[in-house]
């Protein structure tokens, strides 16, 4: 296809947002709070797939033509867990694996040689799922940006890949400021991230992009007059108050575990689509958060969904407790892929996007960033990852009663497709809302 036929963006106006009783005393050390925050952060997830929508396609994309079929994994993988690890901190972590996977798809589409090796060896083997928009919901969105002087010397082949394969847009932009980009990424999150998060430089050509995001209410909702400002223990096991949700439910659809290490619980969101089933899990471990996490692998949390009970199962269900967040988090991204192995992608001298473009190009800038707001109603989240892409002539830049479940320690959460494993984000929980900025709100409400 020649270049002055690809396809100017004509953007989409942005979508409207979705916009106390005591609990019970808890049994024991383990508290299990978090399956009520799980419930609400599930609402809102920001990805990006590149076709908009939540309704999951059957059939595989065409093999792209001269290299590998990108691929992201289907299922729970290590990677979804790493940069936890990377980032650890006893701050609160967001961010979304499928995003990241994603972005390094629009990456891994244009290299070459070691460059397309060192990504597919962090991406993996297996084949990405993929979802269409749903208005006010989910969107899930690719994009390539490309100056306009730099249009010519853009392959067509790339082009072909990202707009058939990965439902992407083509894009052109003077790259006079950022204002254009800053605006996609505001209307396909929902207005939840308002910029891109790059700067303009000199010999900046390319800005692979995908963004995710989803706003969804939990299947069951929380009623907020339940809410109360509840304990939680920080992780050096000082008590503060947090605002906190509850609910009692039997529920089949809400599940939970408990052990002598461990309290989970998982929560529906309402997607409303046919084979799509988005639940919120929050993983609370009873001895600290950051030896779990660095011991944590893709097995660990599979044998924790794997041992769910039913809500339904006890003879009084259960109560949830577990508290409300709202936060965003930047990710060290080009560090972080820099310690998984994506080396050369970076360095002006050795990387190779020859599937990409017929002037050399690397990596100047990668950003991956989200948010979210986890609350009574439901979840609202959102994530974009960035790579932009400059000639190599560009200098560096660095850049018998009811079981109660209390989650009131520093835990871990997921939001993910139950029906295929695919996780969207995932995160920790160090600080939740604190009851003493919220208790007003509260008063006047009820």
């Amino acid at each position: 296809m020649d270049n002055n036929t690809l396809l100017d963006n004509t953007y989409e106006q942005p979508l409207n947002n979705p916009t106390l009783q005591t609990p019970p005393k808890t049994h024991g050390r383990i508290r299990p709070a978090v399956a009520g925050a799980v419930g609400a952060l599930a609402g809102l997830i920001v990805g990006a797939a590149g076709i908009y929508g939540i309704i999951k396609m059957t059939e595989q994309p065409p093999t792209c033509p001269g290299c590998k079929c990108p691929r992201v994994t289907s299922g729970i993988s290590d990677l979804d867990y790493s940069f936890l690890k990377l980032e650890s901190s006893d701050s609160n972590i967001i961010y979304s694996p499928l995003s990241i996977k994603n972005g390094l798809v629009l990456l891994d589409a244009g290299a070459n040689g070691n460059t397309k090796t060192e990504i597919e060896n962090v991406l993996g083997n297996e084949e990405i799922p993929k979802y269409q928009n749903i208005p006010g919901k989910l969107s899930l969105a690719n994009a390539v940006f490309i100056k306009d002087t730099f249009k010519d010397k853009v392959l067509p082949t790339y082009t072909d890949m990202v707009q058939n394969n990965l439902g992407g847009e083509i894009l052109f932009d003077p790259f006079e400021s950022i204002a254009n980009m800053d605006n996609w990424v505001d209307q396909k999150t929902f207005g939840l991230i308002k910029d891109i998060g790059i700067e303009i430089t000199p010999n900046l050509e390319m800005v692979l992009t995908n963004a995710l995001a989803i706003q969804m209410d939990w299947k069951y909702k929380f009623d907020d007059e339940k809410t109360h400002g509840g304990s939680f223990y920080t992780k050096d096991d000082n008590e503060i108050k947090a605002t906190t949700m509850m609910e009692a439910t039997s529920n089949e659809e809400v599940k939970y575990y408990i052990d002598e290490k461990t309290t989970a619980v998982s929560m529906p969101l309402d997607s409303t689509i046919d084979n799509v089933n988005l639940d919120f899990i929050a993983i609370m471990p009873s001895n600290r958060i950051d030896e779990y996490i660095n011991s944590l692998d893709s097995s660990t949390i599979s044998n924790v969904i794997s041992s769910f009970t039913s809500a339904s199962v006890p003879q009084d269900g259960i109560v949830i407790n577990i508290p409300k967040f709202k936060f965003d988090y930047q990710l060290k991204f080009r560090e972080d892929l820099e310690a998984l192995g994506i080396q050369t992608a970076f360095d002006k001298d050795t990387a190779n996007f020859s599937n990409m473009a017929s002037e050399p190009l690397y990596v100047e800038q990668a950003v991956h960033k989200a948010n979210i707001d986890f609350s009574e109603d439901g979840t609202k989240a959102a994530a974009i990852t960035v790579f932009g892409m400059a000639s190599k002539s560009a200098a560096e830049r660095k850049i018998s009663e009811p079981i109660i479940i209390n989650i009131d320690h520093p835990f871990l959460f997921l939001i993910r497709d139950a029906s295929n494993g695919t996780i969207w984000f995932t995160g920790t929980v160090y600080q939740p809302n604190l009851w003493a900025d919220d208790q007003e709100a509260y008063q006047i409400s009820h």
